[in-house]
């Protein structure tokens, strides 16, 4: 995103990384390049007339600082931040934009899959890491079956197309049939909170209350989403529940107005929860009504 807006901020763009143990303010600063500012206040003189935009990678670690980064931006009329989190910051000029699964499509037709969103991004990575890679009509039905598991999924595509890079299919699809906790081991300076899909889904799950675990679990016995109304009878879940869950990024609306838990979240949820008896009975009893 920073090299295709580039040239479009007089000031220029600023990507910071955010670690579990930085200071926002001090990572700004930093990455920045500021000596002699070791204060919110002395950040926003600097920042207050310049057009400038910052990125704010893994914001999720520091909700603490929200208040701060908008407390910036409210003074800062020309400051732009664009901050990628799992969970929203819930300040005034936040205008969320929720990152979904890759567009693919659903048929057989072998030109669509070429052309689609998912196929260009597992394509583009895996020849960064191995340029003959090859462009065959098997090779694109096997990607096509991987990226239809993984449901799209940005951060499973990558990992999936450096496992490819130096593997083949067929070993990434016995090891996709066995759960989704492949690793991404190809690049060193890539965090280690990241190289895991599981290990990225456990910080969110851990964060979780009990009960708001037990619900999640609940609502994965919906494999095609599901409605408010569906989802109160079956799992006993409210719209306070629902908004959690989407806050965290562990819910997607549709444009159907139907909920649901993304693919490779949801077998995560699978793998590590039973789905309580009596809900598959509300689910069951819940669905013989249209029938």
């Amino acid at each position: 995103m920073a090299e295709a807006l580039k040239g479009l901020y007089r000031d220029g763009i600023a990507f910071i990384p955010l670690s579990d143990k930085d200071d926002v303010i001090s990572s700004i600063v930093e990455g920045l390049s500021l000596g002699g500012i070791h204060s919110e206040k002395t950040l926003t003189d600097y920042l207050r007339d310049k057009d400038i935009l910052l990125i704010l990678d893994n914001f999720e670690q520091h909700l603490a600082s929200s208040q701060a980064v908008g407390r910036l931006i409210h003074e800062c009329h020309k400051l732009q931040v664009v901050v990628t989190s799992r969970e929203i910051l819930n300040i005034r000029p936040e205008q969320v934009f929720q990152v979904q699964g890759l567009i693919y499509p659903k048929g057989e037709s072998l030109e669509l899959w070429k052309s689609c969103d998912a196929m260009r991004l597992l394509d583009r990575l895996v020849r960064q890491i191995n340029p003959y890679y090859p462009e065959d009509i098997n090779t694109i039905r096997s990607v096509r079956e991987i990226i239809a598991k993984i449901d799209g999924h940005p951060l499973a595509i990558e990992f999936a197309a450096g496992y490819i890079a130096q593997h083949n299919f067929s070993e990434l699809g016995q090891l996709l049939e066995n759960g989704l906790d492949f690793r991404q081991e190809g690049f060193i300076d890539i965090p280690a909170r990241q190289r895991s899909l599981e290990a990225i889904f456990e910080q969110s799950w851990l964060a979780l209350e009990d009960r708001e675990r037990s619900c999640l679990s609940g609502l994965a016995v919906f494999q095609e989403g599901f409605t408010l109304e569906a989802g109160k009878e079956v799992v006993k879940i409210t719209q306070t529940d629902i908004d959690l869950y989407l806050g965290k990024s562990l819910l997607m609306l549709d444009d159907r107005e139907r909920y649901r838990i993304h693919g490779v979240t949801r077998q995560f949820i699978l793998e590590r929860e039973k789905i309580d008896d009596s809900v598959w009975e509300r689910y069951a009893h819940y669905y013989a009504k249209f029938a």
